[in-house]
């Protein structure tokens, strides 16, 4: 029980990890996106 539930907190940090990575990226991008439209 006690490695179970280990293991599940272990992915939801992990997947926590990818959301925040994945949002800085694609906000980023859009911010690039807007910047070249100016130009």
């Amino acid at each position: 029980m006690a490695p179970k539930k280990n293991s599940k907190k272990k992915r939801d940090d992990t997947e926590s990890d990818s959301l925040s990575e994945t949002e800085v990226p694609k906000k980023s991008q859009k911010k690039t996106h807007k910047d070249e439209d100016d130009v």
